[in-house]
């Protein structure tokens, strides 16, 4: 006698489990990863203070600028041209 053979998965069945074993194969690795980027992620954002470098050169009739000289500031919206905004910052010497 022979013992009956298994009866093959019909191919949708098989697709069905295929698809399942991928969804917790990526489940598996994704959420220690999702887990480590919440733990490092920072608690809150932090605003970036008003204090900045001039990283430039000041001239005067194209010799470096040495001395005591005023300091105006101004803002503009793009490089060139446009109207000021704000006043005028001025720092005396």
């Amino acid at each position: 006698m022979h013992a009956p053979s298994p009866t093959p998965l019909p191919p949708i069945a098989f697709l069905t489990a295929w698809a399942r074993m991928l969804m917790l194969m990526l489940m598996l690795m994704l959420t220690p990863a999702l887990l480590l980027m919440l733990a490092l992620a920072p608690a809150h954002a932090v605003a970036q203070g008003t204090a900045f470098t001039y990283q430039g050169r000041l001239a005067d009739q194209s010799r470096p600028a040495n001395g005591s000289y005023d300091l105006q500031f101004s803002l503009f919206p793009q490089a060139s041209g446009g109207t000021r905004i704000g006043a005028v910052l001025s720092f005396p010497s």
